[in-house]
């Protein structure tokens, strides 16, 4: 047992000793050339051990022997030093040298040792690649073109020691030298076959996978309230669930590409295609309303969202759902609000009257007197025109400024739609002043207004507007009453916010909004006045936000109220209104 096991452990050292090391002892092409010389070598020892008792002599056979064994030994040198092209080159140039020096001892063209040239393409192929195997094949042709030349010109070739066993030997060795890339051939071959059996079996499975998919998508998608649909990246419309052809009155057949498209109203074929187009080059979500035809031929209101589809984009997977209901109440609650705003101003009105008649008693006073003047004037012995025309022209004046306050109060207290517009703010809350100047008077309130030069114009409807104005300020002389005399003031000023937007500051004297009241003041019906209806705070707040801007109140450092009212300048409030 202990000299097997010697033995045995010995074999294994000279093993482990001809392993290839180096800097190439990790490429598996180097290591299937080094095991392809090192058995070549092998062979050719044991072939010399057996040549030598057999044939003693003549020495020229053992001489070429050790030759032949150089070759493959000195290609597992090479492959030793790093360098696998320079084996590769050197194994191949030295068996043709050696096959060459074969063939012109034993009979040329007509020696079985010309076999070898079968075998050096071969070799040249799988370790020099197609231009390798073309030289090597250039080579081995001109070769026997010199050996077929040399018979044709009658030239005879030394017969020194032809032998079966040197051609067996010779047959063996070209049996070994094309063994390992035809088997590396095969090996791809299998390799290559596998891959394609199991690649098959994988295109099978993710297609079984993906019908199964599919499948509980369209039963997801027929069974979900709302309308689905699908679009693919040629921007054509590929499925609609069950809901939107039941909805359309139609088939999938219909509806398939932009089959679909002659539901839509035709108001509003350009916005839904300019949107979706828009979006689908920029591969972004989308969403946008339009009019869907129901299988009755009504036009409903849709809400359509599109979502990219995961993963690269290739489309959409989008919803619609019916908002004709939603935007008939949301119209019905618009025009309750314009309704209570109107009565809100109305209510204003009421409580301005003092300020109103003395607003309009002064331009009809002053058109009074200048009458009566120019009466005088005229009834002299000699009239002064020059007087008469001063007066009739401040006549005009007057009767002018009465107009403007009168028509301010018509549009103030008419019904109906208003129209956005371009605003200078700083214009309507001079109006605002003027309109409470007479009632801050007899309150005692001290109103102070500080406006920003060159403010820009905010985009919005000028008669809301006002209305928001006249509410705080409204709000803010009530806050004042229970100050003392002296100590009544209110301040309102415009500045310019960040992001390019006007903000309207309303500050008072009062004694400010207690905590717990902060977060309701402007929750409808609200109010800590014993008369107020709580409306007017509500009301500004409603029109501020379909403004796209914000209101919001805090208490001052010191005491009171300050009530902060943000809009968008004229071409951003544009822009939000459009979209």
């Amino acid at each position: 047992m202990n000299g097997r096991f010697s033995l045995r452990k010995r074999l294994r050292g000279v093993l482990h000793a001809l392993r290839l090391r180096g800097p190439l002892a990790g490429d598996p092409m180097a290591r299937m050339l080094h095991a392809f010389v090192l058995s070549v070598a092998v062979w050719l020892g044991v072939w010399a051990i057996i040549l030598v008792p057999l044939y003693p002599s003549p020495p020229a056979r053992q001489v070429g022997t050790v030759v032949q064994l150089m070759i493959p030994l000195g290609s597992m040198v090479l492959l030793r030093l790093g360098s696998l092209h320079s084996a590769s080159a050197f194994y191949l140039a030295a068996e043709w040298m050696f096959v060459t020096f074969l063939l012109a001892f034993n009979d040329g063209i007509r020696s079985p040792f010309l076999a070898h040239y079968v075998a050096l393409p071969i070799m040249a192929s799988w370790l020099l690649g197609l231009r390798g195997a073309l030289w090597t094949v250039a080579l081995c042709m001109t070769s026997t073109l010199a050996f077929a030349l040399i018979e044709m010109a009658g030239i005879g070739m030394p017969r020194p020691f032809v032998t079966p066993l040197g051609i067996w030997a010779t047959l063996v060795q070209i049996a070994l030298t094309g063994a390992i890339p035809v088997a590396q051939i095969l090996k791809a071959r299998n390799k290559a076959l596998e891959r394609v059996q199991n690649d098959s079996i994988e295109l099978q499975q993710r297609e079984s996978s993906l019908r199964e998919s599919e499948a509980r998508f369209r039963n997801m998608a027929d069974t979900v309230p709302v309308m689905i649909w699908v679009s693919g990246p040629d921007k054509l419309w590929t499925f609609f669930n069950k809901v939107w052809l039941d909805f359309t009155g139609r088939t999938i057949e219909q509806e398939l590409g932009k089959g679909w498209a002659t539901s839509v109203h035709p108001d509003d074929h350009e916005h839904f295609f300019a949107t979706y187009y828009a979006s689908f080059d920029a591969s972004r979500s989308f969403q946008m309303e339009y009019r869907l035809r129901r299988a009755d031929d009504e036009y409903r209101w849709v809400l359509c969202t599109g979502v990219p589809r995961e993963g690269i984009f290739v489309g959409y997977i989008g919803s619609c759902i019916d908002i004709t209901d939603q935007k008939r109440a949301e119209e019905t609650l618009r025009r309750s609000l314009q309704e209570i705003a109107h009565l809100n101003r109305v209510a204003a009105m009421g409580e301005l009257t003092a300020s109103i008649a003395h607003e309009l008693n002064q331009p009809l006073a002053a058109i009074l007197c200048n009458a009566q003047a120019a009466a005088r004037f005229l009834s002299g012995a000699s009239p002064d025109l020059a007087q008469v025309l001063e007066c009739l022209s401040d006549i005009v004046a007057d009767d002018k400024r009465a107009a403007e306050v009168i028509q301010r109060l018509r549009d103030l207290l008419k019904k109906g739609e208003h129209h956005a517009s371009s605003v200078d703010l700083n214009e309507v809350v001079s109006d605002a002043i003027r309109l409470v100047r007479n009632d801050a008077l007899l309150r005692q309130v001290s109103v102070e207004f500080e406006p920003l030069p060159g403010l820009p114009p905010v985009f919005g409807d000028r008669i809301q507007l006002h209305q928001v104005v006249l509410n705080l300020i409204a709000n803010g002389l009530d806050a004042t009453a229970e100050q003392p005399q002296g100590d009544r003031w209110m301040s309102v000023r415009t500045a310019k916010a960040d992001g390019g937007s006007i903000e309207l500051t309303v500050e008072d004297s009062g004694k400010g909004i207690a905590n717990s009241d902060m977060a309701r003041v402007f929750e409808p019906f609200f109010t800590t006045k014993r008369e107020g209806l709580g409306m007017g705070l509500s009301i500004s707040r409603s029109i501020v936000q379909a403004h796209r801007g914000q209101i919001w109140a805090e208490n001052s450092a010191g005491r009171g109220a300050i009530f902060h009212c943000v809009l968008p300048v004229a071409q951003q409030g544009a822009v939000a209104s459009a979209k």
